[in-house]
Order: C-alpha cells, then structure tokens, then sequence
C-alpha cells in the first residue's frame, strides 16, 4: 500500500515540476528583463503643492490612479518615481494637478533616457535639454461652433494621441494657450481640432518654434468624419500614405510651411 501512495506522490510531484519548467513567465517579468532604468525624480518649482501626479505609457487614453497616494510634493521637495510599468514602454504622459486645482501637463516623456521632470508654473518645463525655445502657441476659436476636442503631436508621430483640452472646451472667440514642447526637441507639429458637430479641422507642418497661433477657421479645410482619414493619422499604412495623394488634393500654407488636405 505504501509502495503505491509512494508512486502516486512521485507522479504528481514530477508533473507539477513540468509545469514548473513549461509555464512562460508573466509578460512584466519578461519586460523587465530589459534592465533599463525608467526611475525620474520630480522637482516642484511651482510655488505650489503637488497634490496628486499621474503618469500612463503614451498609448493609454486615461491618466489612471494618482501615483503620489497620501504623499504631496511641497515646492522646491524632490520626489523619485520608478515608471517602469510592466509594458517594456519608454514614452510616457505626466500630470501635476497642484493645491490651488491647475493642472501642469507633459507629453511624450522618454523614461528611459530623462533623468527629471522640473514642473513648472508656466509650462515651459517642457523644453528638450540645453533647447531654450518657446512652443507655446494661442488657439484662436473663429469657426463660429465650440471646439470640443485638440490633438497635437509632433509630425513624426504616427497617431493624434489625447485630447490635450481634457474637459475643457474652447468657445467660439475665445484663445487658448498651449505649450506644444513634448520634451523631443521637435518644433513641427500636426494639429486637429474636433467640433462639437463633430467636424474636423486639421492643420499638418506648423512650426511651434516660430508660429504664435493657430487660427482655427471654417476657412481653413475642413475633413468631414464621413471622409476617408488624411494620411498618416488613423490609417494603417502611416504618414507614409501621404506621398501616395495626389497633387491637386494639396494646397500649401506658406506661412506656417503646412500641407492641408483639401476635400
């Protein structure tokens, strides 16, 4: 009888040992392994508190939980985060919400190779390294609707990313400031701005490092969301596609050195 319990346990425990050997390894275990170091620290050079910081890899649509918890970031305080997120990503997305409810915000952080992140009251934290000029643009509303949605995204990225607006909305008439810098060092940026009829008026090639506002006009082209996509953005083939369109469907702005789809 106990030769037979004593083969029963040799079985089982041979077979959990297979399974030991044959299971893969969770994919953040296997991300990891990259070894690369995705730690930041966060300096408060607002004069305010930091009250809650999130940051999500730049795929990700939500800001998610807030990193800090029950701690707060005093000015002036230094405060090191590890963004390593399981996902192998090095591009992230960073908010500050400070005491007094305003929101400092940065897109396109490489983890991987940035060492700190000095937030800033007046958004100009953004700047790439050693790079001193200003990305901030004002938003000028003159398409007689409400603009609900804006994207903008340095033009060797493939996808519009985030509303930059969050819940906020900009009326006809009114200007909006923007700091465009996303840390890349890139001054060419794509914009789209989605109405609240759900139209679209996008705007390709501006250059943020010399250009002092967008206009947004119905004079402007406009791409209906009955169209087919411009190029590059929300198509499967890429930016690439663009070479592809023909010339007639093109018209150049000259003062911003933009190509505008015409429809």
């Amino acid at each position: 009888m106990s030769s037979v319990l004593a083969r029963i346990l040799s079985f089982w425990l041979g077979f959990a040992t297979l399974l030991a050997v044959v299971t893969p390894e969770p994919a953040s275990a296997q991300t990891s392994g990259d070894r690369r170091d995705r730690r930041m620290m966060i300096i408060n050079e607002t004069g305010r508190v930091i009250r809650q910081f999130h940051a999500t890899n730049s795929s990700i649509k939500s800001w998610g939980r807030d990193l800090l918890g029950s701690n707060v970031i005093s000015h002036g305080q230094r405060y090191a985060i590890d963004f390593n997120d399981g996902t192998g990503s090095c591009q992230f997305d960073f908010r500050a919400v400070l005491d007094n409810g305003r929101a400092v915000e940065r897109y396109g952080v490489d983890v991987c190779t940035a060492t700190q992140w000095i937030v800033a009251p007046d958004g100009a934290n953004g700047r790439a390294p050693g790079d001193r000029r200003d990305r901030r643009m004002v938003i000028v509303n003159a398409t007689g609707r409400v603009i609900q949605e804006i994207h903008a995204t340095n033009s060797g990225v493939k996808d519009w990313g985030r509303d930059l607006l969050g819940s906020k909305v900009i009326s006809q008439g009114q200007r909006y400031t923007m700091d465009f810098d996303d840390g890349t060092g890139s001054c060419e940026f794509d914009f789209r701005a989605v109405l609240d009829n759900g139209r679209v008026v996008e705007q390709y090639g501006v250059d943020v490092c010399t250009a002092a506002q967008w206009i947004v006009s119905l004079a402007s082209p406009i791409l209906d969301p009955r169209a087919a996509p411009p190029p590059g953005r929300g198509t499967s083939q890429g930016r690439e596609a663009a070479s592809r369109v023909p010339r007639c469907c093109w018209r150049a702005d000259h003062s911003h050195s933009t190509l505008v789809r015409l429809l």
